[in-house]
């Protein structure tokens, strides 16, 4: 698996920062809590979290992060799946040369 992340770095150096986001997540991180996270007592060492079915008020460029990480991955897996097929389904240079 890191074999392949590195490689696709190679070409889209913006996968990096997302796959580190994206981590979080799967390892259940600190990422995750950002959401629901309320408040900070930082003289008490406290975090309020609040978990409803309203989102509280966050500021607008988060949510344009995560949408446009989403577009810019979808976009790429969809142009990696078109290249497979692509491939996958034109002739090989020994078998169009049989022809």
């Amino acid at each position: 698996m890191m074999d392949a992340y590195q490689k696709l770095t190679e070409d889209h150096a913006w996968v990096s920062p997302i796959y580190g986001e994206l981590s979080d997540f799967v390892h259940l991180s600190f990422r995750h809590c950002w959401p629901v996270m309320a408040g900070t007592d930082d003289e008490n060492q406290i975090a309020d979290f609040a978990i409803s079915a309203q989102d509280p008020k966050k500021v607008e460029s988060n949510y344009y992060e995560v949408t446009d990480a989403f577009f810019r991955v979808t976009k790429l897996t969809g142009m990696m799946l078109a290249a497979l097929l692509m491939d996958r389904h034109s002739p090989s240079p020994a078998r169009g040369s049989e022809a």
